[in-house]
């Protein structure tokens, strides 16, 4: 396989004269910056490891004009929530840009040279349209986990691993090129993206575990001087005219497969599509989990409802057995296939019929399990009950027993007292511990 590396000639350094890095306060400023505000990157070569704050755009002067490479370990640019990226060259690291579990756009960039993933978006949603990305020496040029992902447009070349999936319950791909890579797709642990019109050429292995991307493309990109590592489409590629429409993207970029940096967005116009994307994915794959304390100390029933009907759901805990195992479609009232793997921690995987087609909706198919384990749900002997588990579910829910009152909970939660229900918010998907002591109601 080839080594771009500053190969690239026709995306990367075009207006940089020397590789000498310059001093540029980017940290300062960005700390300085309120949510909402865009740090502007002039033209130049920096040599920076950087960590954005909520709510900031950090913008270069487009990928041919601004470069910040790594100045030592860790990722070169380190995420916030509603952050976005774009318009740069991004050099090394250990990723290029690292999600940090929050929901980011990264838009317009060449990114390359990690030392692990470009892009790493693990426990918080993205979106990542339009960038160039080659030469990533670990994991994938794109690597998702535990996080649904918008990945649209953009050019993936000589990377391990294209594209890796990992605990991944929507999102989709489309209009991408993935050529040159040892490996195109790597779908694991029941993952479920949507892949569309995507391109795959010269990749050893085009997916793993083998499976047949719907819509894909199998052409020549043609691109402009790929040997010297130019990888814009030449002016002859059938793929200027292959693309798919998607919502809210800019029809003279869609309109092709693949990236294309001379089109460029503004930034409020990129903050108004995530907005957008962000309400689909979560209307499209809301996924609940609730706990429900049972009268017998130590055992507590586990309910999930999920969007899609197959799904996987592992204990937090090793050595916690699983009984009473059943599955259905709400909707249907009918029953789905479920088992209790042998893994440690135990799991429950459920899965539909093959032949039959089962629409996205929110909360439609269920699970419902006893799991028994006294270090999560146990009393310290004064009538005081405490539950501790880990888990990191985007909607967390537990129906405590009658005749007990909330002593302590973290994280915080609103509480329905009707209903005698917790309910905590996680929209990163963040790995959190949830720690709840409950003592015996007063009554007067």
């Amino acid at each position: 396989m080839r080594r771009f590396g500053s190969l690239i000639a026709g995306l990367v350094i075009l207006a940089v004269a020397s590789p000498a890095a310059l001093s540029s306060g980017l940290q300062e400023r960005i700390d300085a910056a309120a949510p909402g505000e865009t740090v502007v990157v002039e033209p130049g070569y920096y040599r920076e490891n950087l960590k954005l704050r909520e709510g900031v755009a950090l913008v270069g002067s487009g990928a041919g004009a601004t470069v910040i490479e790594s100045a030592g370990s860790g990722p070169v640019i380190l995420g916030a929530e509603n952050a976005i990226v774009k318009g740069l060259t991004i050099i090394g690291g250990t990723e290029g840009v690292k999600t940090n579990g929050a929901y980011m756009g990264i838009f317009e960039n060449v990114i390359r040279d990690a030392a692990g993933s470009a892009i790493s978006s693990g426990g918080g949603d993205s979106v990542i349209v339009n960038n160039v990305i080659a030469g990533s020496r670990g994991k994938a040029g794109i690597e998702i986990a535990r996080s649904r992902a918008l990945v649209a447009n953009n050019t993936l070349v000589d990377n391990q691993t294209a594209l890796s999936y990992w605990q991944v319950s929507g999102g989709k791909a489309v209009n991408n090129i993935i050529a040159h890579n040892r490996l195109g797709i790597d779908r694991q642990e029941d993952s479920e993206p949507v892949f569309d019109n995507n391109c795959f050429r010269d990749n050893p292995r085009e997916t793993e575990p083998y499976f047949s991307p719907e819509g894909s493309i199998y052409l020549d990109p043609l691109f402009v001087d790929f040997a010297a590592g130019d990888l814009a489409l030449s002016d002859h590629s059938p793929l200027r005219a292959l693309g798919v429409p998607v919502e809210g993207l800019p029809e003279e970029l869609t309109a092709g497969v693949g990236a294309d940096l001379g089109v460029e967005v503004p930034v409020a116009d990129w903050r108004r599509f995530m907005e957008e994307a962000r309400g689909e994915t979560e209307a499209e794959a809301v996924e609940v989990l609730e706990y429900e304390l049972l009268e017998r100390l130590g055992y507590f029933l586990v309910t999930t409802r999920f969007p899609r009907p197959k799904f996987k759901v592992g204990s937090s805990t090793p050595a916690t057995p699983i009984e009473e195992v059943s599955a259905w479609d709400v909707e249907e009232d009918e029953d789905l296939f479920s088992t209790v793997l042998g893994e440690e921690p135990p799991a429950v995987e459920v899965w539909g019929w093959e032949t039959r087609e089962y629409p996205v909706v929110s909360e439609r198919y269920i699970m419902q399990s006893v799991f028994f384990q006294p270090d999560s749900f146990f009393d310290d002997h004064e009538g005081n009950l405490y539950f501790v588990r880990d888990t990191n579910f985007p909607i967390i829910t537990i129906r405590i027993p009658e005749g007990f009152e909330i002593a302590g909970l973290s994280p915080e939660g609103d509480y329905d007292e009707e209903e005698r229900l917790i309910s905590i918010s996680n929209p990163g998907r963040a790995r959190l511990t949830v720690d709840l002591k409950l003592s015996p109601a007063v009554t007067e």
